[in-house]
């Protein structure tokens, strides 16, 4: 089994937000500047599938030297491009098998999907619901102030899916806790491993969630991997249909 842990999650995001960093470092040194201990980073290693921190560090280099991306772009537009292209890798690399396929089957069974949002999610959970209505599943999407009162109207087989950047925004995170204590299940889509949302909800899922570049504001900043993560739903909810199972 290969699930994560809080402190795994933050070892992998240490290693990958200071990769130039660390791979000149030993593994002592980097447990001491992360202030975990060196047999947690090599346990986090293997669970994403490295024999240890020697296949890591010379994997990390091939990739560190492989950006040029797009042909004839200057090498500060590439870089743009390989960043961006690193963002949703770290999604992906967060990703785990066994969540994705409990995420599938709560969504096959249940009566009704609702996925709750605001902000600039909700353009992205809107997308969503209308996709999961095309593969036949009853979905809606809620950002309304009183999505409170609507969800208390449906079954308790009903699956709730809060999608938030920060995981710790008040209505969302209200309103997963009220559907809990209702008897619903709860997925949190979430770039916070640490927020109130994950904290409370049955499942989640986290995107990688980079720090603002001063240009451009750091919400609008996050929304690809979110994006990302439910286009792969989307996509692997459709391979569940016919095949019956992901993994």
């Amino acid at each position: 089994m290969n699930h994560l842990t809080s402190v795994e999650i933050y070892i992998w995001n240490y290693l990958e937000e200071n990769k130039t960093k660390v791979i000149q470092m030993t593994v002592a040194q980097i447990a001491e500047s992360a202030h975990v201990s060196p047999s947690s980073i090599i346990r986090t290693l293997k669970k994403k599938n490295f024999s240890g921190f020697s296949e890591y560090k010379n994997t990390a280099k091939i990739k560190m030297n492989t950006n040029k991306w797009i042909h004839g772009l200057s090498e500060s537009a590439n870089q743009v491009v390989s960043e961006t292209i690193e963002e949703l890798l770290r999604t992906v690399r967060l990703l785990e098998s066994e969540n994705l396929a409990k995420v599938l089957e709560n969504i096959y069974q249940a009566d009704s999907v609702v996925v709750i949002s605001r902000g600039l999610s909700v353009r992205i959970a809107d997308s969503f619901a209308r996709d999961l209505q095309f593969l036949d599943v009853k979905a809606v999407s809620l950002y309304q102030d009183n999505m409170q009162n609507y969800l208390s109207k449906l079954p308790e087989n009903t699956f709730l899916v809060g999608l938030s950047l920060s995981g710790e925004t008040e209505l969302i995170v209200a309103t997963a806790l009220k559907a809990k204590r209702e008897g619903k299940k709860v997925l949190a889509i979430t770039g916070n491993y640490e927020s109130r949302l994950a904290q409370q909800s049955d499942l989640s899922l986290f995107a990688y969630q980079k720090k603002a570049s001063g240009k451009i504001p750091v919400d609008y900043n996050n929304m690809l991997p979110l994006e990302l993560i439910i286009h792969l739903l989307i996509q692997l909810y459709t391979e569940y249909k016919e095949q019956g199972r992901i993994v």
